[in-house]
Order: C-alpha cells, then sequence, then structure tokens
C-alpha cells in the first residue's frame, strides 16, 4: 500500500507537525507558512489509504491526504511523536518526464501554448457556466493540468494560426517549483532536467539574454501570476480562503481584459 512524502523524501506519518507552504508575499517576497498535524490513518471505502489532517485550530475540521506515493514539495515534517523524522529513511520522487510528445494534446510535454493565448481563449470562451469560471481554467493551465476539462483549448492551440515557434537556442533554462519559486538557471537543459526531478510538477522555462524586453507579454505573465495565486488561495479550506476568493470576485477578470486589451492595442498599432 503506497505511503505519502515530504518535500526531503520521509514518509508521513501519525502525529507529524507539518510546516505547509502558504503564499509569498508581494513585498520583500517573505514566504509564509501554516502548520498542521496529522492526526488519524484511515481508508476510504475503496481501501485506499488517506491521512487526516487537523488545522490546529481548536476545531474537529480535517482535511485528506491521499496516500497515493507522492512527494508534496510544499510540505516538511518539523516534528514527530518520538521525535525520529530526521532518521527516516530519504526517498527520491520519480523523475518527471520531460522530453518527447504529450500523447493527450499532441504537443511537446509541458508546451500548454503561451499565457498570451491561455488569456485569449478563456475572455473568448462562450461557454463558462457559472461553475467554471475563466480563473479556473487559467490556474489549471498554469499547473500544467487544463487537458481533462478542456480538451478543445489544444484543439484550438493546434489551429496553424495559433503555431508560435520558440527561437532557437535558449541561454538560459529556468527551473520553477510547482509554487512557481524560481529554483535557478542552468546553461544545459541536462542539468536543468537533472534539477527538475527534485520538484515534482516543477517546470522548465528557456530564456534568451537578448531577447528585446516585451512589456505586453510582462503584462500578461504578471497577470497569470495573480490569477493563480488568488486560485491557489481560494482553494484553501474555510476562511484561510476567503481572501483569493474575494479577491478573484472583485476582480471579475478585469486584469485579464486590460492585460489582452494592450497587447490587442499595439497589434492594431
Amino acid at each position: 500500500m503506497a505511503n505519502i512524502f515530504d518535500k526531503n523524501g520521509r514518509e508521513i506519518m501519525v502525529g507529524d507537525v507539518l510546516k505547509v507552504y502558504h503564499f509569498t508575499a508581494v513585498l520583500r517576497r517573505k514566504k509564509h507558512y501554516m502548520y498542521k498535524q496529522v492526526m488519524i490513518a484511515d481508508k476510504f471505502r475503496d481501501g485506499t489509504k488517506i491521512l487526516r489532517v487537523s488545522h490546529l485550530d481548536l476545531t474537529d475540521d480535517f482535511y485528506t491526504l491521499i496516500c497515493d506515493g507522492k512527494h508534496l514539495p510544499d510540505y516538511e515534517i518539523v516534528q514527530s511523536i518520538k521525535c525520529d523524522h530526521h532518521e527516516r529513511p530519504c526517498t527520491t520522487s520519480p523523475a518527471p518526464q520531460v522530453m518527447g510528445i504529450d500523447c493527450r494534446t499532441g504537443r511537446p510535454i509541458g508546451d500548454h501554448g503561451t499565457g498570451e493565448q491561455a488569456i485569449e481563449w478563456a475572455l473568448h470562451r462562450a461557454d463558462f457556466d457559472t461553475c467554471c469560471h475563466p480563473e479556473s481554467f487559467l490556474k489549471a493551465w498554469q499547473e500544467g493540468d487544463a487537458f481533462d476539462e478542456w480538451p478543445d483549448y489544444y484543439r484550438w492551440l493546434g489551429s496553424n494560426k495559433n503555431q508560435t515557434p520558440a527561437p532557437p537556442n535558449p541561454d538560459f533554462w529556468a527551473v520553477h517549483s510547482a509554487t512557481g519559486i524560481h529554483i535557478g538557471l542552468w546553461l544545459d537543459k541536462a542539468d536543468a532536467d537533472e534539477a527538475l526531478r527534485e520538484y515534482e510538477g516543477g517546470t522548465i522555462t528557456p530564456l534568451y539574454r537578448h531577447a528585446a524586453p516585451d512589456p505586453q507579454s510582462a503584462s500578461i505573465r504578471e497577470a497569470l501570476e495573480w490569477y493563480g495565486e488568488q486560485a491557489r488561495l481560494a482553494r484553501l479550506i474555510h476562511n484561510e480562503g476567503d481572501v483569493g476568493r474575494w479577491a478573484l470576485a472583485e476582480d471579475g477578470g478585469k486584469r485579464a481584459r486590460v492585460a489582452l486589451a494592450a497587447t490587442e492595442g499595439q497589434n492594431d498599432g
């Protein structure tokens, strides 16, 4: 039966106190964390092993971690009942596949189009219902997990007019964690691939030293980063997610429309 592991590859067990990444503040980029405790080892009706985790807020509320063998990059065991967690063996996360073609999307693995394409498609969709807002698509797109609910985005992306060939010979390869934290730069992609193995769900991005700055792309990236962070907060349980939900409700897609309008204005000119 599978277990579940923290970012150091140590198995998470009942009684463990977990330090969980929460968000990075805009000012000074300070990282904020939450603390949780594993209270109960349980199973779903189908026999799947799970852990019930307390918020440490003096209530009976729990959330669930499914023991599916994953390494959680935002979780770290900081205390255990017997204070022996540092003696637990560290396992390595399976290396993510970063080369070749994704058989579902028909595109290179990790290629989900540009931020501009994602925003354009989201804003011009006519059939988003009340339960599925553009922000949900953009969050899934940022995490590379949009295919299951929005396969037609990839069909649209595959049309000739939306092909955006990448410039050859990147100067650097940037590695980011699944939460968007910058890990480092590598000259050789093989070295970047090696570094990526330590961050499940992370991404590799080609960078071009001599590329001219693009204010419109920067504006789109800023909008995507904002939506990604607010959507991540909104998915948190109980009042911890209120900040993100209120921010998204108040914005109503305004940032995305402004960023896209700036791009369209440049193209018209």
